[in-house]
């Protein structure tokens, strides 16, 4: 199969919700968002917003904050926090999108 991409005047923003230490989307990353975004035009580019989420529960606690469990674990949960960390900490634009 092949990709044929048509000229767009609006682009759409795009959210990638993933687990930090989940194998599949490690994959998806690499096999699939990556060589799109070598195709894919650099308004569309710059619209894909990162969100490291992905199967993860949060689950209201008697503290009255949240408690966060994660597909694969205790510590994906804190890998999937440092990722939000330094993509909330980065500039605007800078280092946010997924592609080189």
């Amino acid at each position: 199969p092949s990709v044929h991409l048509v000229q767009a005047h609006r682009t759409m923003p795009i959210a990638v919700y993933y687990e930090a230490l989940c194998p599949d989307s490690q994959a998806f990353f690499i096999n699939q968002l990556r060589p799109a975004c070598y195709r894919l035009p650099n308004e569309v580019v710059q619209t894909i917003q990162l969100i490291p989420f992905g199967k993860a529960t949060m689950l209201a606690n008697k503290r009255g904050s949240f408690d966060f469990v994660c597909d694969h674990g205790p510590r994906e949960c804190f890998a999937n926090k440092i990722h939000a960390c330094v993509i909330r900490r980065l500039p605007q634009g800078y280092g946010r999108s997924p592609c080189p």
